[in-house]
């Protein structure tokens, strides 16, 4: 038969994305009787694990003949089995998820208990789950709604106690549930103007009108959950309101420990975005704001990421300190954390970041010799390490190796299917200016004038600012 691939299939799609650890246990929860009786995904699972390393290249006839041996290919019979094991698969996920989630366990907990009557049983594991929700410092929208959940329970179960009758726990349960409303509201509500420069006028999203209108006064105003995204609301909405920016740095730098690590990363990228918005307008002064932001929020390790920190993170931390000429500073940095990069990432991430250390220092040969050592896989390092080499040539007065980079640019513009319209559209009108600048003139004031201008009125120039300043040096 004609061997089909299937590697675009959804079960192999799912499959790739599982690491070690969870092959490991995926293979003890196929092996469980609980919960697969069936021989043929057994078998199945075995030829899938065998070929993990290269799951892509799994055909139907391979598996086919790992289950039902020398039997004739019955397509049908294999996808049954397939859709089957891709079943199994999605459970054992959901299983996976709920065992690493206590708080999710103990709300399921007390609602079984409820439901048994077993009040013995309830009290005990309702005193528990109180007890873990006083100790967590999270106080984040679902720490809100585990709340609500568990008021819920408490409800319903003294509802059920006949001796009690009469009492409630109400009031607990609808706090609970407006925190986490009025906070989650509030978080889309930043989110929608937080995206409106890209996409525009926005929809208000329903009652956001109401909401905001009750807040003042309003005890729920004064939960950090709250009062943090009140200030980025109005960041936003009011970027000319300066107090907004600087009211939120300082509840960060107070409150970030209360959400979980993914949505404080997301609140320090509001306050990133808003002076990256400022600096683009002119003021050039939030680029300090924006090295501080970051420096804060490693501080508070929120920039790890199961120990380890984003290179583009990495690298944008870098950048921002050699721009403030803060060296020593990124010294430190750059070694310090060289480690808490993914070894994937770090020898090329270390390098580059190097490179453009020496770069600001002026120390041209160095840069030449790390970038020679950058891996120019990934299309991110293969720009910038051309852009940073061009600069570095030009400093060097290098111009045969200048034009020659400047060719072979071109030509990888031009054919690589990886770089975005947009970056070729820069980075060839870096090129184009770059020629234009070397083939000027000495003294030609009046056509260095005229280039300074083409490239301003352009605009989308990569590293523009530095060639505007060649021109002003040649002026």
């Amino acid at each position: 038969m004609k061997e089909t691939s299937l590697a675009n299939t959804k079960l192999i799609m799912l499959l790739k994305t599982l690491n070690d650890r969870e092959w490991l246990h995926l293979a003890k929860f196929i092996e469980s009787p609980y919960f697969n009786v069936h021989e043929g995904i057994h078998l199945l699972f075995e030829a899938l694990q065998r070929n993990a390393s290269n799951i892509e290249s799994v055909t139907k006839s391979s598996l086919y003949k790992a289950v039902f041996g020398e039997e004739k290919y019955n397509d049908l019979r294999l996808r049954h089995l397939l859709s089957d094991f891709l079943k199994l698969l999605e459970h054992f996920l959901v299983v996976s998820a709920l065992l690493n989630d206590e708080q999710e366990i103990r709300v399921r907990l007390l609602n079984e208990y409820r439901q048994r009557d077993l009040e013995k049983h309830f009290t005990s594991t309702q005193k528990l789950t109180d007890k873990a929700g006083q100790k967590s410092p999270v106080r984040d929208g679902q720490f809100y709604l585990h709340r609500f959940r568990v008021e819920q329970e408490k409800d319903s179960f003294l509802a059920q106690q006949l001796q009690r009758s009469g009492k409630t726990n109400i009031e607990p349960a609808a706090a609970a549930l407006d925190i986490f409303y009025v906070s989650q509201k509030l978080r889309w509500h930043c989110l929608l103007l937080n995206n409106r420069s890209i996409v525009g006028d926005i929809q208000p999203l329903n009652f956001m009108e109401e909401i905001l209108g009750a807040l003042p006064g309003n005890p729920v105003a004064s939960e950090p959950v709250v009062a943090v995204y009140v200030e980025v609301g109005q960041m936003l909405q009011f970027p000319d309101q300066e107090e907004h920016y600087h009211q939120l740095k300082v509840l960060l730098q107070q409150e970030a420990f209360r959400f979980s690590q993914e949505e404080a990363r997301e609140l320090y990228a509001f306050a990133r975005n808003y002076c990256i918005r400022k600096i683009n307008s002119g003021i050039k002064e939030y680029l300090r704001e924006i090295f501080g932001l970051y420096r804060q929020a490693l501080e508070q390790h929120l920039l790890l990421e199961e120990g380890f920190i984003s290179p583009w993170d990495y690298k944008n931390i870098v950048v921002t300190g050699l721009r403030l000429g803060e060296f020593s500073w990124v010294q430190n940095f750059l070694n310090e954390y060289r480690d808490r990069l993914e070894e994937k990432f770090r020898e090329n991430a270390f390098t580059y970041n190097l490179a453009k250390f020496h770069f600001y220092r002026q120390n041209h040969p160095e840069v030449v010799r790390l970038l020679s050592q950058v891996e120019y896989d990934d299309v991110f390092y293969s720009l910038d390490s051309r852009s940073m080499l061009l600069k570095t040539y030009y400093e060097l007065n290098e111009v045969n190796a200048l034009f020659s980079l400047l060719d072979s640019f071109s030509v990888y513009l031009r054919r690589n299917k990886l770089v975005s319209a947009h970056h070729k559209t820069n980075y060839a009108n870096l090129i184009r200016y770059t020629r234009k600048m070397l083939n000027l003139k000495p003294g030609a004031k009046e056509d260095a004038e005229k280039l300074r201008k083409q490239i301003q009125d352009t605009r989308k120039v990569a590293d523009a600012d530095w060639l505007l300043e060649k021109l002003a040096e040649l002026g």
